[in-house]
């Protein structure tokens, strides 16, 4: 089982997520001194300080961590790791809010002392991160927490060309904010609920993070069994015999040996410049080359090289040990700094002018160090501490991090003016090499082990879902994108100077509505290949012709080449409805509705970005961008497995049992639906085994079979709810509608961007709408409020035209579409999709999806190509009446023939669908055997 089929792996990166959040705020912060000290010491704000000043400011950093080590990790055992996780983003929070605000050197202190106090969760969180995912992951999940650290950097420097201190300082409280909402929706550490003996809710944690497979639970079994040993003994201790056991500790070998190793470990991350060349590094390369711009340059490619490198060695921590890692990459970073030393030294006594050679060399240092020494080395800091120690080890270890940060950053300035900078890369080399050896004699290989085995070794115990929405979503916000891309191209073609093609108004709607009229076709075509090869194949397909009509338009010469771009792009079109429905194949019933909202939420996201991107960039920029989204989808498809409806549909059950399991996992009741979708699906087959006139005839037959015609009529109804409430034709007109009622472009463009960010923030409330209110009364109630709005909307311009009604509310309109667009997808417009995706029975998937692909392009092309029409004919009062009227009677219409859907299975809803009552699925081995 790889990764992408491993719920787990996306259970435990939840949990990476925070804290990779909580890691590009600490790069921020440890950057930030590099930005802040040249403003305070230049004449660039309103805050003044001395040299001596700058550095106390950048040190007080270090030695505030101390009393943070000296108090958070004894609440970490206390209190549990997700608190304190929580606590420490929301210090970071409160330290930059300060930075903001601050206008005196007090101010300054206080934010960095309070920063400094949450320093300590550096370590604490690469802990914390240990303990929740598996040991295989481990390795690789701390590089992704250390490139974020990077990542932090870059952003911090890369602001500081065109931000002020004070605006990169506001900026910096969003990491944070992220990750302490995210740690929110944690459970706790199984270790930890170990540790304070609540045994039951350790293994709802475990299972949870890591599984209930024959290895996981014979580590869960271990874990409990040591810590109720380790429990027992802490009963029967007194509070005064705890505190002589606290300070014993630090005479065992179990604490000792790990405590040295981290120790060891720690001078070399700061000998390497982990940290002083984050804070130091556009002064160091200043005093070097005299040049401010080429250092900010050098710092931002130090950044881009540390992220790449972290990247890299996510695989190299996979196939190496780390004894190996940390001693091979050890080794040639002291050769690079005393290569650079040396090189320094020539410059300096034989006055050589070229710089390039030095930062070359600073440049390879900072990626050789991060892409083998940091990550193993904080990975080993994580994993090595026996749990029984884990308090008092992020304690101790704790004090030495940040006093070694506190001391190198004070006197680094110090070091610099006394030996010169070939001194102090000299220096640097040797506090590397020393730790090395040692680390010899004394580091165990933790490799691939749990901590519990690492914990024995240390004593001498030698013992040897997500992903189908993730790649949905992406071609998603490409979706948003295509949706959105003509709102940028026609005024660009309709604009005298701003772009090298033109056309008139009449080509512009025909190049708008040939998305539509392509997408008939690819109706035609696209859902016979769905039926017969598979829906993993014609997901790739969609994604690679979309792709392929952005380049066209990016590389076109004339009008022409606009239209065959269009067109090509038109043909996946088909993918607004194919995709739905392979998503809810690929889905369980209770997430089904989640999971079309989060789809819809991300097509949303793509407009959204188009639409910004409007100010900015050119149409033919937004076009090379828009390949991205589809390129990463079609890698991610490649990870599926092929849906397990299809396999049942094809008859390979051997297949669609793995499929299904890798889905859905093994428990009763998916084993229930499992069968049930086998069964249903070998009747059909033993029925389908016809000559081919008769499939002809039974083809056709379809359109008069009531398991058809019902789900038919029912998407005709939705279909209609989500052309007249605006779901495309407002992503391509809306610019035009609200320059049309107020006469301002800015206005218009603004009124644009509102409304993709309420799109947004209503598809994610309504993703508890969805789950809390059924199909029927989210259509009905949401549909009936949408055409009030669309009513009221229409009556006001129309007063508005006739006799001046509010006309110095230039606002109000736009702002009750917005709401209008609000209303819209919190309900209708995800659950029609939903509804859309859901109701047609297994065996009309095919000939389903293109007659409701037919009607849906239909509408879409006739709405694009009409809109433009019927705002000159009748108005944009008009034009809402007539679509507010629309979604009136379909809501109607749906009132009598819509059968409820919510929590069913597929197969459930085709038995209604057909009036079946009740089904008794036959036995997997029946069905085995049968099979044979």
């Amino acid at each position: 089982m790889t990764i992408f089929e491993d719920v787990h792996f996306w259970r435990q990166s939840l949990i990476l997520l925070a804290e990779s959040l909580h890691s590009i705020g600490i790069g921020i912060t440890l950057t930030f001194s590099s930005v802040l000290n040249p403003a305070l010491l230049s004449q660039s704000t309103d805050l003044r300080v001395t040299p001596d000043q700058a550095s106390w400011m950048a040190a007080i950093l270090g030695f505030a961590g101390m009393i943070g080590f000296c108090i958070v990790p004894s609440i970490m055992q206390r209190y549990g790791r997700k608190p304190v996780h929580m606590v420490l983003s929301f210090l970071n929070v409160v330290g930059f809010t300060i930075f903001y605000n601050a206008y005196s050197v007090t101010a300054l202190y206080t934010a960095k002392f309070i920063q400094g106090f949450s320093i300590c969760g550096f370590t604490l969180t690469v802990i914390i991160l240990a303990e929740y995912s598996a040991p295989k992951r481990r390795g690789y999940f701390m590089t992704i927490k250390k490139a974020n650290v990077g990542i932090g950097s870059l952003i911090c420097h890369s602001l500081s060309f065109t931000w002020n201190w004070r605006q990169i300082a506001s900026f910096s409280v969003i990491p944070f904010a992220f990750a302490f909402l995210v740690t929110c929706i944690w459970p706790e550490s199984p270790a930890f609920l170990a540790m304070r003996g609540n045994f039951a809710e350790c293994r709802k944690s475990h299972s949870w993070l890591f599984g209930d497979d024959g290895k996981n639970e014979e580590n869960l079994e271990k874990l409990i069994q040591v810590q109720a040993e380790r429990s027992g003994e802490k009963r029967r201790l007194s509070f005064v015999l705890r505190i002589k056991r606290f300070f014993i500790k630090m005479k065992r070998i179990d604490f000792l040996k790990p405590f040295a190793i981290v120790a060891l470990l720690t001078v070399m991350v700061e000998a390497c410049g982990r940290y002083y060349m984050l804070m130091y590094s556009i002064q160091i390369v200043i005093d070097i080359t005299g040049n401010k711009t080429g250092a900010l340059v050098c710092s931002i490619v130090a950044d881009c090289c540390m992220i790449l490198a972290l990247c890299i060695s996510g695989f190299v921590i996979r196939l190496f040990n780390r004894r190996t890692l940390l001693f091979s990459f050890g080794l040639l970073t002291a050769m690079l700094l005393y290569a650079l030393s040396v090189l320094l030294c020539l410059k300096r006594n034989f006055n050589l002018d070229s710089n390039w050679p030095v930062l070359f060399l600073l440049t390879s240092i900072s990626f050789v160090s991060n892409l083998g020494i940091i990550p193993t080395a904080f990975t080993i800091i994580s994993e090595i501490f026996p749990l029984e120690h884990k308090g008092v080890g992020a304690f101790a270890s704790g004090l030495i991090f940040t006093g070694l940060l506190g001391v190198t950053v004070k006197f680094i300035p110090h070091v610099i003016d006394s030996v010169g900078m070939d001194g102090m890369f000299a220096i640097s080399g040797s506090f590397l090499v020393a730790p090395v050896i040692l680390l010899y004699y004394t580091l165990v290989e933790t490799k691939d082990k749990t901590l519990l085995e690492i914990e024995e070794e240390i004593k001498g115990i030698k013992r040897q879902r997500s992903l189908v929405l993730i790649g949905d979503s992406i071609h998603s916000i490409g979706t948003g994108f295509m949706l959105s891309f003509s709102s940028v191209l026609n005024p660009a073609l309709l604009s005298p100077n701003s772009t090298d093609i033109r056309a008139t108004p009449e080509e512009v709607s025909w190049i708008s509505a040939s998305l539509g009229f392509a997408g008939m076709i690819g109706f035609l075509i696209i859902p016979p290949i769905f039926q017969y090869f598979g829906r993993r194949p014609v997901h790739i397909a969609l994604n690679s012709l979309v792709a392929l009509g952005f380049l066209i338009l990016y590389f076109s010469k004339s009008t022409r080449d606009l239209f065959v771009g269009k067109f090509v792009q038109g043909i996946a079109t088909c993918g607004v409805t194919i995709t739905a429905i392979i998503i809810a194949e690929y889905s369980h019933p209770k997430r089904r509705g989640c999971f079309m909202t989060f789809k819809k939420a991300s097509v949303s996201l793509g407009s959204l970005i188009c639409h910004s991107l409007y100010f900015a960039w050119s149409w033919r920029s937004i076009a090379l961008l828009s390949v991205l989204p589809y390129t990463i989808s079609s890698i991610i498809i490649l990870f599926w497995p092929e849906s397990p409806a299809y396999l049942a549909m094809k008859g390979k059950y051997e297949e669609c049992d793995r499929s299904h399991s890798w889905m859905f996992g093994d428990s009763g009741k998916t084993k229930r639906d499992l069968e049930e979708l086998i069964s249903a699906q070998m009747k059909r087959k033993n029925k389908d085994k016809k000559r081919p006139m008769e499939v002809i005839r039974r083809i056709l037959g379809k359109f008069l079979r009531r398991d058809f015609m019902k789900p038919l009529l029912i998407v005709f109804l939705v279909t209609v709810i989500i052309e007249a409430s605006g779901r495309f034709y407002m992503l391509i007109y809306i610019i035009q509608i609200v320059k049309e009622i107020t006469g301002n472009t800015s206005i218009a463009v603004y009124c644009s961007m509102v409304s993709d960010l309420s799109t947004m923030v209503a598809l994610a409330i309504s993703g508890f709408v969805v789950k809390f209110m059924t199909r029927r009364n989210i259509i009905i109630y949401f549909g009936s409020a949408t055409t009030v709005l669309m009513y009221l909307i229409s009556l006001l311009l129309y007063l508005k035209t006739k006799s001046n009604f509010l006309i110095d509310w230039v606002w109000l309109t736009p702002a009750l579409i917005v709401v209008h667009t609000f209303i819209s997808y919190v309900g209708v417009i995800p659950t029609a999709f939903t509804i859309i995706a859901e109701i047609f029975p297994l065996e009309h998937k095919g000939i389903g999806s293109f007659s409701a692909g037919v009607l849906f392009i239909g509408g879409f092309t006739v709405t694009v190509k009409l809109i433009p029409s019927m705002i000159n004919m009748a108005g944009v009062e008009g034009l809402f009446a007539f679509f507010a009227t629309c979604i009136l009677l379909s809501t109607i219409a749906l009132y009598f023939v819509l059968i409820e859907t919510k929590d069913k299975t597929l197969q459930q809803i085709e038995d209604e669908i057909k009036g079946v009552k009740g089904r008794f699925p036959k036995l997997m081995e029946q069905t085995v055997s049968e099979k044979a």
